[in-house]
């Protein structure tokens, strides 16, 4: 041979397998890695599309709950100066809340009586929650 060791050319090519050995799961570990991490980036991109879907949630029903309580306000004036059914004043006082006050308000009244004509407008004049 040409001053080749085979014994040396044996070691050197065994160090150079496990070498590449050792380069192959490297490269195998990064690429989990970077498959995990993708993976990740895709869960927190759908947990920021949810977050932002509930925010324009929580300000339209907080837009609403304003509107309810817009109209509990008017209702509550109303009520304050009318002279309430003796009857329906009991009733109203058991079932009182700012939702039954929206149900009841047009009941509350004696029979034969209208709806007094501050609250029906009250009633018209702010938006209440939207009907899905």
């Amino acid at each position: 041979m040409l001053g080749l060791d085979t014994q040396n050319f044996t070691s050197s090519a065994k160090k150079l397998q496990d070498e590449n050995s050792n380069l192959k799961e490297a490269c195998k570990a990064n690429q989990d890695e970077k498959a995990f991490l993708l993976q990740r980036l895709e869960i927190m991109e759908q947990l920021l599309e949810k977050n932002a879907v509930m925010e324009i949630s929580l300000l339209n029903l907080n837009a609403e709950l304003e509107a309810v309580r817009k109209k509990n306000s008017v209702l509550r004036s109303c009520l304050s100066r009318r002279r309430l059914c003796p009857r329906r004043r009991r009733r109203f006082r058991l079932a009182a809340g700012p939702s039954s006050l929206l149900r009841c308000a047009p009941f509350l009244w004696c029979k034969g009586e209208e709806l007094p004509s501050d609250i029906a407008v009250g009633m018209n004049s702010v938006e209440g929650p939207s009907e899905k």
